[in-house]
Order: structure tokens, then C-alpha cells, then sequence
């Protein structure tokens, strides 16, 4: 993967995750996007889940930037076995829900946000989210 969008999501990232309210307003978002998503969450423990999904993101951005990294590979094949059939059954349909749920929270907490930079980082995370829901 090209080393500039890379450096440019995790610059990106790192400006979200200065404001406190990120992950409140992803799920905000995400549990909403489809009628499915909501009721997936109705008994989670959403502090631990914002923990887990700030893992999750910055594992699959390490991936992202190189399979080789053994920490990020054990990270996202976690995941991908977690959202199997065979765990919490995660259909392939709803991943897009999630990619554009989070660019929306990106979005809304980046104030560098701007269009070039929302393509790179579906650039960066659409193959990690393919892999994932490849596991289905």
C-alpha cells in the first residue's frame, strides 16, 4: 500500500481521537444506518465496545499498512472469526454500514476532512473490511 494515504488516515485518526465524542457518535450513527444494527447492541456494553472498536480501527490501519504485522494480523483475524456465521453472525450486507458510519464520524470530527481524504481512507480500510466479512 502507497505510504501516502496511509500517513494521511492515521493523521486523520489521531485528530479524531482527540475529541472524546467520536466513538459516541459513530455508534450514534451506525445503529441507526440499518434497522439490523441496533438490536446487535441492545445488551453491550458500549463503553467496552468503544474500546474495542479504537483497537479494532487502529489494528485495521496497521494491517492496512502491512499483512506482515503479526500484532494487527491476530487483531483482525480475531474479528473475523468474532463476526462469522459461526459467533455473532455478521452479515457480509451490513460492513458497508459501518465503513460509511465511521467516514461519517470522521467526517463530522476531522476538521481537515475534505473529499480526497475520505477516498483514502476507503482506500485504506475497504480491503481489511473485505477480508473481514469474507469470513462469514
Amino acid at each position: 500500500m502507497n505510504d501516502v494515504p496511509y500517513d494521511r488516515v492515521m493523521t486523520s485518526y489521531a485528530r479524531c481521537l482527540v475529541n472524546p465524542a467520536f466513538f459516541n457518535r459513530f455508534y450514534e450513527i451506525f445503529t441507526v444506518s440499518h434497522p439490523a444494527i441496533l438490536p446487535m447492541f441492545a445488551k453491550t456494553d458500549m463503553a467496552k465496545q468503544q474500546h474495542l472498536l479504537r483497537h479494532g480501527i487502529m489494528s485495521a490501519l496497521r494491517y492496512a499498512e502491512s499483512r506482515d504485522n503479526l500484532m494487527a494480523r491476530t487483531c483482525i483475524d480475531r474479528i473475523r472469526e468474532s463476526h462469522s456465521r459461526k459467533q455473532y453472525a455478521i452479515s457480509p450486507e451490513l460492513y458497508p454500514f459501518w465503513l460509511n458510519s465511521l467516514i461519517q464520524a470522521v467526517r463530522e470530527t476531522d476538521p481537515e476532512f475534505n473529499p480526497t481524504l475520505e477516498e483514502e481512507w476507503r482506500q485504506v480500510l475497504q480491503p481489511v473490511v473485505d477480508y473481514i466479512s469474507s469470513g462469514y
